[in-house]
């Protein structure tokens, strides 16, 4: 078993699921604004437009 499903697996840990893709997008886009700066800038991320 992998330490993460260890600490994962401890009293008093809420489950956090992994999550990618777009509903990683969705949740950077949204909140955007609540990500500290020093971590906005570490992601190396911008907010722009995307043709699709």
């Amino acid at each position: 078993m992998s330490d993460v499903w260890c600490v994962r697996a401890e009293f008093g840990f809420p489950h956090i699921a992994l999550v990618n893709g777009r509903p990683l997008v969705d949740l950077l886009v949204e909140h955007w604004g609540d990500i500290p700066p020093e971590f906005r800038e570490r992601l190396g991320l911008k907010p722009g437009l995307v043709r699709s």
